[in-house]
């Protein structure tokens, strides 16, 4: 398992707020009410210093402020904070990722102009296509703001990146999308995928109320194979009553009315014991992940603790692994360094590995890098490297 020393990128969740109610996003139902589990936190300057101290920070090659709940412009102290990492390591590749629709001009033109003092780093837009088209997937983005926003930035000299979610409801503005791209001094621009359509091939939205507003649908022209089912999935496309339910934080009704899926699910955690964890993300990629909490995780799936606004099993089975083997408190770096965290916590992961589920093994292990669900993921920074 990856050591201390040999760290050399850092996912970093700076804060767990956010402006926009993305459809799969893990912190609302989709699209609408906000999990009644997560409580919204962000990390000051002061916690940074701590977390990260100037040693670990001369050693890194690249960190990625994204996170799983939040967008880091959310943070109080976003620009204190990456001033103090250019400070310890000006060679550092820093990759933001943003709605863009936060703050105002004045703000980002001191962001571009601070990252423009930074060459190997750059700010990831997530805009998923035009003024009619964006706030779709992205609720509550302004365009207008965002457009405002990025310019600032971009004239104040900050390498950008457009990050450009393709739907069936965009996929015709991909051309207009790059040639503005290339217009306003993008240096990148980026088609994905989305990731999460249930397996009818749909996006439920619903508003905040619990209310049913639209489903989104994949694009025609663009779309990927959807993963290959290795278990009996819950069906989250939940009734409007339960997610009335859930709205008053009556989080066992929803238990309930899951109950056979979810004894369903933890049975086929036992039938796969003997999966092999094929390719840990954290020693591919020589990575650790930090939450908004001050949590130390070997990645970003590990880092969600039952905070999603659906009680997906394999993270209440998670939460219940943490609190048995090590328990959050010790695995924060608030309250200890890190590599006190990591000579302690990460070797209990990978010793899950050879284990059964009875034994202690990890479900989050198993089911993001497990031999029969390789890690596909793929990031960024490689992408344009």
């Amino acid at each position: 398992m990856l050591k201390y020393e040999d760290v050399r990128q850092v996912h970093l969740e700076l804060s767990s707020y956010c402006n926009s109610s993305c459809p799969t996003c893990p912190r609302n139902i989709d699209g609408g009410i906000i999990s009644p589990d997560l409580k919204p936190t962000s990390l000051s300057l002061e916690d940074v210093m701590q977390i990260l101290p100037p040693d670990l920070l001369k050693q890194l090659n690249v960190m990625n402020i994204c996170g799983n709940y939040g967008d880091p412009l959310m943070c109080k102290d976003f620009i204190e904070i990456v001033r103090y990492i250019q400070k310890n390591n000006y060679l550092i590749k820093l990759n933001i990722h943003t709605n863009g629709g936060i703050r105002d001009e004045e703000y980002w033109t001191r962001l571009g102009s601070l990252i423009a003092t930074m060459p190997e780093s750059f700010v990831t837009f997530s805009i998923d296509g035009l003024a009619d088209t964006n706030h779709i997937y992205r609720i509550g983005v302004e365009w207008d703001k965002l457009m405002r926003n990025v310019a600032a930035y971009i004239n104040a000299g900050g390498n950008a990146v457009w990050d450009f979610l393709v739907f069936n409801h965009n996929e015709h503005q991909i051309n207009e999308a790059r040639r503005l791209a290339d217009e306003m001094g993008f240096y990148a621009f980026l088609e994905g995928t989305p990731h999460s359509f249930n397996y009818n091939g749909k996006m439920r939205v619903v508003d905040r109320n619990g209310k049913f507003i639209k489903h989104l649908e994949p694009s025609k022209k663009f779309s990927r194979p959807l993963h290959e089912k290795q278990f009996d999935e819950i069906d989250f496309d939940i009734s409007v009553d339960i997610v009335n339910q859930r709205y008053q934080n009556t989080k066992i009704a929803v238990l309930d009315k899951t109950h056979e899926s979810y004894d369903r699910q933890i049975k086929k955690f036992t039938d796969m014991d003997n999966v092999e964890v094929q390719e840990c993300t954290s020693v591919r990629f020589s990575e650790i992940y930090i939450d908004s909490d001050g949590g130390v995780h070997p990645c970003c799936y590990l880092g969600h603790i039952n905070k999603d606004a659906l009680p997906i099993p394999e993270l209440v089975y998670h939460k219940k692994w943490i609190d048995d083997t090590v328990g959050l408190d010790n695995i924060n770096a608030l309250n200890k360094p890190i590599k006190e965290i990591m000579d302690s916590y990460f070797p209990t992961i990978e010793q899950g590995w050879t284990k059964t589920f009875a034994q202690g093994r990890n479900p989050m292990c198993v089911l993001k890098c497990g031999i029969q669900r390789p890690n596909g993921f793929i990031r960024i920074t490689e992408q344009i490297s």
